[in-house]
């Protein structure tokens, strides 16, 4: 996901993505419901310290043809906030479709399903420095419990290479009195 040339995702963490700070990365959260009638709250949540991703955008990106009801339409976006600790960046967001029917059919498919994004980018701040670890962790509470999931992200550096070279136009240097 990295634009660096130099970087292979594998730079600390081989499964996580490596980013540089002012890359971005989206990621996608796809519930399927079962036949019946639930309540829906996504939630993403970009700040773990040390770093931070923040949010730049969010979207209800799809929502099946046998889902009614709900609260979100395709195209809002979530209800965002700096969660703790306060760092002046939005960091959480929150999809609430409310209660929501999903119409029977006997079939599991795109109709049952329900898919947003949420894109952070990595901000240029002191904590976000090469090897920094962050995940993204996503949570999903309905009516008969929840679950939760996680991606992880690398931040990485430039590997700066300075040459320095002179060049002598003159015809003696004197040193002393």
């Amino acid at each position: 996901l990295s634009t660096l040339v130099l970087t292979t995702d594998a730079a600390y963490d081989p499964l996580a993505a490596d980013l540089a700070v002012g890359e971005s990365i989206t990621y996608t959260m796809t519930v399927t419901l079962k036949e019946g009638r639930t309540t829906i709250l996504l939630t993403s949540d970009l700040a773990d310290a040390p770093g931070l991703l923040a949010i730049t955008a969010t979207n209800v990106s799809f929502i099946g043809g046998n889902i009614q009801g709900s609260s979100l339409a395709v195209g809002q976006p979530a209800v965002t906030s700096d969660a703790a600790p306060l760092t002046g960046y939005l960091d959480f967001a929150e999809f609430d479709f409310g209660e929501v029917t999903n119409i029977g059919d006997n079939v599991e498919d795109d109709n049952d399903r329900i898919r947003v994004t949420v894109t952070g980018t990595v901000v240029d701040i002191p904590a976000n420095v090469d090897g920094v670890s962050m995940v993204q962790a996503a949570d999903l509470t309905h009516a008969l419990g929840s679950f939760s999931s996680s991606a992880s992200v690398d931040v990485v550096e430039p590997d700066l290479v300075m040459t320095k070279t002179g060049q002598f136009t003159g015809s003696s240097v004197v040193v002393g009195p």
